[in-house]
């Protein structure tokens, strides 16, 4: 991951049924990711799959903001999905499907390895309380841990979510997903000891963050597609 190609971030993470998911993987690298770039006008679109936690897929799409997320070209591609990917969506077992703006990134290089930190908040104090931490102490933070070679801070553009939605055959319901650091480590093991109690609710509430509920995955890169 390294650098973000953009300020918008959209984020899918999925279980699926086993019986779709040999054909889901031969999806994602012909049709699903492809499209993104070519019509969508994403700058870059990657599947990982989990190490460790949930749910068990994970796919970043990039673009040039969040506002190019829900494009002419998604519009599209979207508003009349092909029988492979309804039959794909038939094998969701649950989805959390989000738009973000990026708030801030500290980092330059790349791995293979992505701890994903999902964060609910209770309301929006404890919103803007993530995003000033974000813009005020993330690349501290990232120094304090050698492990990390980058982390993105997100936060919610549900506008471009809902926009998106108005013209979606489906995935309304899918659900949502809150504020996300996207930490980018070389190996699975650099989420474990140090990195994780920083992350841990007492952490976070002495960094001046107070979240509902924190959930952590451990996700390998498993394909990558970009405009470069």
């Amino acid at each position: 991951m390294g650098k973000l190609l953009g300020s918008g971030v959209l984020i899918v993470w999925v279980d699926l049924d086993p019986a779709v998911e040999s054909l889901a993987d031969r999806w994602y690298v012909t049709e699903h990711l492809p499209e993104r770039i070519s019509e969508a006008g994403y700058l870059r679109a990657r599947r990982y799959r989990a190490l460790a936690g949930g749910p068990a897929y994970m796919s970043v799409f990039e673009a040039a903001t969040p506002d190019a997320l829900a494009s002419d070209g998604y519009r599209r591609i979207t508003a009349t999905i092909s029988p492979l990917s309804q039959r794909i969506r038939a094998g969701f077992r649950r989805c959390i499907r989000s738009t973000h703006h990026r708030i801030a990134s500290a980092g330059g290089a790349s791995g293979g390895i992505i701890l994903c930190v999902r964060l609910d908040f209770a309301d929006s104090t404890q919103r803007s309380a993530f995003v000033q931490w974000a813009e005020r102490s993330l690349a501290t933070w990232v120094a304090a841990h050698g492990a990390i070679l980058a982390a993105h801070a997100l936060a919610p553009a549900r506008d471009v979510r809902e926009r998106m939605d108005s013209f979606r055959a489906s995935g309304q319901q899918d659900e949502w997903a809150d504020g996300v650091l996207l930490i980018e480590l070389s190996r699975p093991q650099d989420a474990e000891g140090d990195l994780l109690r920083a992350l841990s609710p007492e952490a976070l509430a002495a960094a001046g963050m107070h979240a509902r509920t924190i959930t952590t995955a451990v996700y390998q890169l498993m394909v990558e597609f970009s405009t470069a």
